[in-house]
C-alpha cells in the first residue's frame, strides 16, 4: 500500500484520467473527491463490498434454467449517480 501525505487542493492522480483531491480536512475526517471518465465505477469500498457478495449469493442461488443453459431474461447493470 502506497501511503501518500496530501493538503487541500493537492491531488494524487491514479491513471489516465482518474485524479483524487483533497477537498477538507476537518478533524479526523477527510473529505476527497474523485475525477474520473463516466465509464468508469468509483464506489464506497463497502458498497462495493455488498455488491461483491450479492453477487455471490446471486450465483450460489442461481434458478435450474441458469444452471441447465435456458434462455434467460438478461441481466441489467445499473449505474449510480456520481455526486457533482
Amino acid at each position: 500500500m502506497l501511503v501518500l501525505g496530501r493538503r487541500v487542493g493537492e491531488t494524487i492522480c491514479i491513471a489516465d484520467g482518474i485524479e483524487i483531491v483533497v477537498v477538507a480536512i476537518s478533524g479526523g475526517q477527510v473529505r476527497i473527491g474523485v475525477k474520473a471518465p463516466r465509464d468508469v465505477a468509483v464506489l464506497r469500498g463497502e458498497l462495493r463490498c455488498a455488491v461483491a457478495a450479492e453477487n455471490r449469493r446471486a450465483v450460489a442461488h442461481r434458478s435450474p434454467a441458469v444452471a441447465t443453459g435456458a434462455e434467460a431474461a438478461p441481466v441489467r447493470q445499473v449505474r449510480l449517480p456520481r455526486a457533482g
